[in-house]
């Protein structure tokens, strides 16, 4: 039983990792294109309050980078910005071989 405990233990760690995983991704597939301030890219994520952490824990691993700029040439405003780092990069990298990996397989 307690290794039964044990096995749903490690299948629900590696469950929520690849959730994050693909939140991640989706972050970054976005921010390859060019870099958007927080507001503009919590409007494409459709959700502001999971995005914004996701935000704030993807710039503490350096897979992107925030950065204080004007929100516009007319604009008189300060607004934060993303960008992918190269460490977010080599993320989609990996992810692109596993997925290159997976597909090879099937």
């Amino acid at each position: 039983m307690e290794a039964q405990r044990g096995l749903v233990s490690i299948h629900d760690e590696m469950l929520e990792a690849v959730k994050k995983i693909y939140r991640f991704a989706r972050i970054l597939r976005v921010l390859e294109k060019r870099p958007l301030y927080t507001r503009e890219l919590l409007n494409i994520m459709s959700s502001w309050g999971e995005t914004f952490e996701l935000l704030k824990e993807m710039n503490e691993l350096e897979l992107i980078e925030r950065y204080r700029s004007r929100c516009g040439e007319s604009i008189n405003r300060i607004c934060v910005y993303n960008r992918i780092t190269s460490k977010g990069k080599e993320f989609l990298s990996l992810i692109d071989r596993l997925l290159e990996i997976i597909h090879k397989d099937s």
